[in-house]
């Protein structure tokens, strides 16, 4: 062979195996000729291996000769995808990747998976059949079931359990799509924190107030910020009880300002002020003397609580005394106006009814058996998650805020 061109051949999709040597005989100067035709990108759908060759041969194509072969399609089941014919050779790529040189062509092992073959994986598990994982992804049955049983050849080990009806994960399967489900968040983080960049600050930053945070001086903070960019809008929204946390963990909110379980890993918090829980009822409330107060006695009264905004996470309850009557309101100052006004007694924090205290329109029933409690209000994002220029720039004032807060304190 040495001495002349030579045309070898390779077939994407020939069982057969090439021993890498078979292309090392050509003498130095020697150019094999690499003919391609046309190719779709559906040939590629799964495969991450096609599309590594074809990028390969593209960026070779700049030293080497490359012709076109009009007819020959492949009629396997990947229609339409590219042949390389380099005479009679052939080799199954599966599990090669491709280093091409001026003379040399190299095989390596190549393990890496596409994105598309891990957002198969996951949503044929999120969905629970091929069918319904195809139709949400835009792709056929077939294909769908390639990327599966490519990644499954690539890694060495089953994702599925196949046995039943309905293909069903793995132990080792379910660890995997752990880690795959990690990678698919980082890259949408990435994605949109490009944009971001690319387009300057975030256009809106989603802040969500909870039940327990004194307005004037939340939207006072946010007032400072917000007026030196008029580029980033602010959508404001109120919740209440887990309301703020469910927002944040399912990616609807950019930031709470609400109470927190700082224990919780997903959170990442900025200390901003205690708030303390105080008992209260109007004067004319109680059918007996202050100091007689219990949850006996009190389990007859009607106790006004505040709704739970949160659609998915289970109910919470704080304070509620088990088998009293109550009344529910969706916030704060709807319920401060129904203990001022005797229909019901209940918690309150301290910055709402300092003043109706110390007026006496309202009495504390702190004693022994209803001690009240002391919660504190941070800002709160999600931790581990990529957050753009003015959600970080936020995060920053809030900081600072909280610093000269806690430097104020005596």
């Amino acid at each position: 062979m040495a001495g002349r061109k030579a045309t070898l051949g390779i077939s994407l999709y020939d069982a057969g195996a090439l021993d890498a040597a078979d292309l090392r005989h050509f003498a130095p100067g020697a150019a094999p000729k690499i003919e391609l035709r046309p190719v779709q990108a559906e040939g590629f759908d799964g495969d991450q291996n096609l599309a590594q060759v074809w990028l390969r041969f593209g960026a070779f194509g700049k030293t080497q000769y490359f012709g076109t072969a009009g007819s020959g399609y492949d009629n396997s089941a990947h229609v339409g995808a590219p042949s390389f014919f380099l005479g009679d050779l052939h080799a199954s790529l599966s599990k090669l990747f491709y280093k091409v040189s001026s003379n040399i062509v190299d095989f390596t092992p190549m393990y890496g998976f596409t994105l598309a073959q891990l957002r198969s994986i996951d949503a044929v598990v999120s969905e629970g059949s091929l069918q319904a994982a195809a139709l949400r992804l835009g792709r056929t049955h077939p294909t769908l079931h390639t990327a599966i049983t490519n990644v499954e050849r690539q890694i060495g080990f089953p994702l599925f359990d196949r046995a039943g009806y309905r293909m069903v994960l793995t132990p080792a399967g379910e660890a995997f799509l752990a880690r795959a489900r990690r990678v698919l968040t980082e890259m949408a983080d990435l994605q949109v924190y490009a944009a971001q960049l690319a387009a300057g600050e975030e256009s809106e930053l989603r802040v969500v107030i909870g039940d327990l945070s004194p307005l004037p001086e939340m939207l006072r903070l946010l007032r400072d910020f917000f007026e030196g960019r008029p580029a980033t809008r602010l959508h404001l929204q109120f919740a209440a009880i887990s309301g703020p946390w469910e927002l944040l963990l399912e990616g609807h909110a950019d930031l709470i300002l609400h109470h927190v379980d700082q224990s919780d890993p997903r959170f990442e918090t900025i200390d901003l002020r205690p708030v303390r829980l105080i008992p209260v009822s109007a004067p004319s409330f109680l059918p007996f003397p202050v100091g007689e107060v219990s949850p006996e006695r009190m389990r007859d009264l009607v106790q006004c609580v505040i709704r739970d905004s949160a659609q998915n996470l289970p109910a919470r309850n704080y304070y509620v005394i088990e088998g009293a009557r109550t009344c529910t309101v969706s916030d704060q100052l709807m319920k401060k106006e129904v203990i001022l006004q005797g229909l019901g007694w209940g918690h309150m924090p301290d910055f709402l009814v300092d003043t109706e205290l110390r007026d006496g329109r309202l009495l504390s029933l702190v004693n022994g058996y209803f001690r009240g409690g002391v919660i504190e209000l941070v800002a709160a994002r999600q931790a581990g998650r990529v957050h753009g220029p003015a959600a970080s720039a936020l995060w920053r004032l809030l900081k600072a805020s909280a610093a000269s807060m806690s430097e104020d304190k005596p």
